[in-house]
């Protein structure tokens, strides 16, 4: 997904308005309908997160490129500190080192792990925790971008 950062960033922001929209009822065979399963909601709202998460991380890419730091878009991770959601995660260098930051609008600090870690991030050390300079309930990729790229590198 490449893009501007400012569509990206507004991308991010439609989809984790839509997170927890009710789809359409189902309609069967029998030309009736019933409402979605439970599970294929919790699916569809997970989906959603990676979807909002991954617009965010590529917006904070290509804000860092512009400053010459090398980031790309890596894999999910979930950060207990963020919850419990699988979030996009970029991979960039912190502190010298090779570094994971699942990335999440909500999020007031960030924080990096080794590359080599699994997917939950429960009781994985971080490498570094970066404080983000607001209290807003959406921390824009700007924001998220500086206080990366004065860690990077």
């Amino acid at each position: 997904m490449a893009g501007k950062p400012n569509d990206l960033e507004n991308a991010a922001r439609a989809t984790f308005a839509t997170l927890d929209d009710q789809p359409a009822p189902v309609r069967h065979d029998q030309g009736g309908t019933h409402e979605p399963a439970d599970r294929y909601l919790r699916v569809l709202r997970a989906s959603r997160i990676i979807a909002a998460t991954d617009a965010y991380a590529q917006a904070v890419v290509a804000l860092l490129a512009e400053r010459g730091v090398e980031a790309t878009a890596w894999q999910v991770r979930v950060d207990p500190a963020l919850g419990a959601d699988q979030v996009m995660a970029l991979r960039t260098t912190v502190d010298g080192q090779d570094a994971l930051v699942p990335l999440h609008p909500h999020a007031t600090t960030l924080r990096a792990f080794p590359v080599d870690t699994p997917v939950d991030l429960t009781g994985v050390a971080p490498l570094a925790v970066i404080d983000l300079p607001t209290t807003a309930a959406w921390t824009d990729t700007a924001t998220a971008a500086t206080a990366l790229a004065a860690r990077t590198g």
